[in-house]
């Protein structure tokens, strides 16, 4: 298959795409997406611009969250990612959390500026982060502060996790990323990434062997 543009400076997902024989067949015919495809703005920006602002979009630690909440909170994390942490289109940023909306903030906040995310199980211990580190050359890490330990211990035998932010995933704002990103603007000029952008990895927990990955771009 022809992969359309791309906006990654790093291009690390790409140049380790499968050969096309040993991709499955993608059916979207029915899908005309447009060749650009942000999925962060997609699924907050573009819906405050269609009128769904005040309309909930997330639920989770005994509140709700506006769609014109997300948008401006995960806009401010943006910002943080890229001029506070130096985060650049194509890096992978592992998000290590449990399921909550601090957790979907930074994935969204990932995609807008080009990154990939790579989200981790919890349970996940230092030695297991790390083959997933170092088979996705991860430079980035987001963990939730409650949940930092293990993450800190990989990092000291990574040779490529250069960066650790803890993020309240209380969404209390009371960690490293939520503090730098609390003064930063509410608009956000996401990365123009392609339709075939890698947007996730998806790592096997590794438990029985080597974890592996599936690689899931934009569009999909």
């Amino acid at each position: 298959m022809q992969l359309g543009p791309t906006a990654h400076e790093d291009t690390f997902t790409r140049d380790n795409l499968p050969d096309g024989d040993a991709q499955p067949d993608f059916l979207l015919e029915d899908f005309p997406y447009p060749e650009y495809l942000n999925v962060g703005v997609a699924l907050t920006d573009a819906m405050v611009e269609k009128g769904f602002g005040d309309h909930t979009a997330l639920i989770g630690n005994g509140r709700q969250r506006t769609y014109k909440e997300l948008a401006d909170w995960t806009n401010r994390l943006a910002h943080a990612l890229v001029n506070d942490y130096g985060v650049c289109p194509g890096n992978r940023v592992l998000i290590r959390s449990a399921n909550n909306p601090a957790m979907v903030a930074c994935w969204l906040a990932a995609n807008k500026i080009g990154a990939v995310a790579v989200n981790t199980m919890p349970l996940l211990r230092a030695g297991e982060l790390k083959d997933i580190i170092d088979i996705a050359e991860i430079k980035f890490a987001l963990c939730d502060s409650r949940m930092m330990d293990e993450i800190v211990a990989c990092g000291k035998s990574s040779k490529f996790l250069k960066t650790i932010i803890s993020f309240d995933g209380t969404a209390n704002h009371d960690a490293e990323l939520d503090r730098a990103a609390l003064s930063k603007p509410v608009q956000f000029q996401a990365v123009r990434t392609g339709r075939d952008d890698v947007a996730l990895l998806g790592f096997t927990s590794g438990t029985t062997g080597k974890p592996k990955a599936t690689m899931h771009p934009k569009r999909n």
